[in-house]
């Protein structure tokens, strides 16, 4: 079945680029004929690279864990980092070196239920010892033993920020509504 062979691999060490990695594998051909494999594979280096070239702003963070305990791409994980190696392919969450991060699991203040309709994109607030955070995130199954979960950490103060100029918005529209039927009224009764 050429649909067994496809989607991302365990991360494994990748010796043709000397550094842990996944593969991930597609199928060439039709529904009736198959014609092979296509195979690429990318270092967790390559892949933490892309996600610090993400311009989230706000002070947005992208992250994909490896299961709930280690990290498989941040866009401060590089070739140095001291929880790599040994025998070890990712480092270990709670020692990775965000601080924020590590809190991910703690227990949430709030939890938010579908944030994004009709997906499942979950989300949740923890208080920290400076300000809380905001983590939105997907788990996603099939690439590999543990699931996947990428998603993005921002302040909890960005977040307050965004909602309060949608009700700003949205008061000032009401407010010229208003103003609107006010002068509709007015203007009528000089008719």
């Amino acid at each position: 079945q050429a649909k067994d062979l496809e989607g991302w691999r365990e991360v494994v060490y990748l010796e043709p680029l000397g550094q842990p990695g996944m593969m991930v594998h597609g199928s060439i051909g039709s529904e009736k004929t198959f014609a092979g494999v296509v195979t690429s594979m990318i270092s967790i280096f390559e892949l933490s690279g892309f996600l610090e070239t993400l311009e989230l702003g706000n002070g947005a963070r992208a992250f994909i864990l490896h299961g709930r305990d280690r990290v498989l791409a941040h866009p401060e994980l590089d070739h140095d980092h001291p929880g790599i190696g040994d025998g070890q392919l990712l480092p270990d969450l709670e020692t990775f070196g965000d601080p924020i991060l590590a809190r991910i699991w703690h227990t949430p203040e709030r939890i938010f239920d579908q944030v994004i309709s009709d997906t499942n994109t979950q989300g949740h607030h923890i208080e920290g010892e400076d300000e809380g955070h905001v983590f939105l995130y997907r788990e996603i199954f099939g690439a590999g033993e543990a699931p996947w979960y990428v998603g993005v950490y921002l302040p909890a103060s960005e977040t307050n920020k965004t909602y309060n100029r949608l009700v700003a918005a949205g008061a000032a529209a009401g407010g010229l509504i208003l103003v609107a039927v006010i002068l509709v009224f007015m203007l009528g009764r000089y008719r």
